[in-house]
């Protein structure tokens, strides 16, 4: 943030120490960042493919990962019909900035991304800015269906107010 303020999300993201307190987690992660995934407003894309897009150069991420993993997360972003239309698959090729793709596609590839790092906490900014709100409330229930099944946290700014009871129908008050 250019203001000069320290935000939460500055704190979060490792970007700037807290002026006061201390920030404490598991020792079992050298850096805090290891336990976050961030998913901007705005998408980084790459020149290249989907899967390139997906792993952004980390290829340990496609070892990692079995085959029908990267398919449950592609499902749960909404993406896997994306892929099954070409017959390239996940190495279809998207274009410079994504250009072969809408702006909802490249935010739900961009969640598609974070949910792959398999990290503790996903902290969400606008994910949902570039959707309808039929296929952004899809979108979140799955985001948070998934999230629950990995042990994952979600941390989520919107304005979009239709996903908030998603939220709260997870919630064991």
């Amino acid at each position: 943030s250019g203001s000069g303020k320290t935000t939460l999300i500055d704190i979060i993201l490792s970007l700037r120490n807290p002026t006061t307190g201390k920030v404490l987690y598991n020792s079992k992660y050298k850096y805090f960042s290891e336990l976050i995934t961030y998913v901007p407003q705005d998408n980084i894309i790459v020149d290249g493919t989907l899967m390139d897009n997906l792993v952004l150069g980390d290829d340990t991420l496609i070892s990692n990962k079995e085959k029908s993993e990267i398919e449950n997360i592609l499902k749960c972003c909404l993406l896997y019909e994306l892929v099954n239309k070409s017959n390239s698959g996940v190495y279809q090729r998207i274009g410079y900035g994504g250009v072969q793709l809408s702006g909802g596609q490249l935010q739900r590839l961009s969640i598609a991304r974070a949910l792959l790092r398999n990290v503790p906490i996903l902290l969400m900014d606008e994910p949902t800015s570039s959707l309808d709100k039929k296929t952004s409330k899809e979108l979140m229930k799955n985001v948070i269906d998934y999230s629950l099944k990995k042990c994952i946290s979600l941390i989520v700014v919107s304005h979009d107010t239709s996903i908030f009871p998603l939220f709260k129908d997870n919630l064991d008050l």
